[in-house]
């Protein structure tokens, strides 16, 4: 567990303040991960499966590399890291 305190030299409580940055930063990622999403729904309707079935086929060598498959790579992988991030800011935890 990670913890961090904060001072600030203003006699106003920073709480409100630290909670509102959290929120708005929580709100653009769920907005970059809804984008991503759709990105990738694109590619999984022109090429007629899922990231999961794609990403397993890859792996297994029946696909030669192109510059869309690399993109549809690269969009989940961004997802999975824009996820990871969302989580772990949704976990913490403020404590007066």
């Amino acid at each position: 567990m990670s913890q961090l305190t904060l001072v600030s030299p203003d006699e106003r409580p920073i709480k409100p303040l630290v909670e509102s940055a959290l929120l708005e930063r929580a709100k653009r990622l769920e907005a970059a991960i809804r984008q991503t999403e759709i990105r990738l729904t694109a590619f999984e309707k022109r090429y007629g499966l899922n990231t999961g079935e794609f990403l397993t086929r890859f792996a297994q060598n029946q696909y030669q590399h192109s510059d869309d498959y690399d993109d549809w790579i690269g969009e989940s992988r961004m997802l999975d890291r824009l996820r990871e991030k969302l989580n772990r800011l949704e976990s913490i935890t403020i404590v007066d």
